[in-house]
Order: structure tokens, then sequence, then C-alpha cells
């Protein structure tokens, strides 16, 4: 279920976005590989937020980017997806 709605527009990344978790709890769909990695990024500095360039480069030192099927994969599109998928997440204000 997607509950958030960031947009992945490069509009929306330039703006430099950031982000934290709303509560610490593993949300019950995580099943491991890139949501995880973010989902455990974000934990990491709970209540904190993360722009989403240091969110890219905290999930890169997880692995992140070695999961990607497509090299080409833009990173922060991707880190939008997930950020979607994980309703504890939620944009801070700057």
């Amino acid at each position: 279920m997607i509950v958030s709605e960031f947009s992945s527009s490069q509009r929306f990344i330039d703006s430099k976005p950031r982000f934290k978790l709303t509560r610490p709890a593993v949300p019950p769909d995580l099943r491991g590989g890139q949501m995880t990695i973010v989902f455990e990024c974000l934990l990491a500095v709970y209540p904190a937020c993360l722009t989403l360039d240091e969110l890219v480069k905290s999930c890169e030192k997880r692995g992140y980017r070695a999961r990607f099927r497509n090299p080409k994969t833009d990173i922060h599109k991707s880190m939008l997806y997930h950020l979607n998928r994980i309703d504890a997440a939620q944009q801070c204000s700057n």
C-alpha cells in the first residue's frame, strides 16, 4: 500500500528534499533488499532528517546500488520509489 506521494521528478530532486521516519516501527511488508536498506538508513538517524543526497550516500555504503538490475537506474528516483512505499517515511520541512 503506497501512502506517501513523493515526486520523482528532477525538479523535486533538485529541491533537495529531506526525509525522516515518523516512527521507528518496522513496516510489516519489509521484505529485504533495497527497501530494507532505505528503512535502516532512516532508522539509524531517527528522529533526525536526511537530505535525499545524504540518504543516497548512506544507502550506497550498505550496498544499495549493487542490487540494481539495470546499472543505468537513477538512484535518486529509485530511492524516492522506496520512500513512497514506506508508510512511516515523511518529508521534513526545510
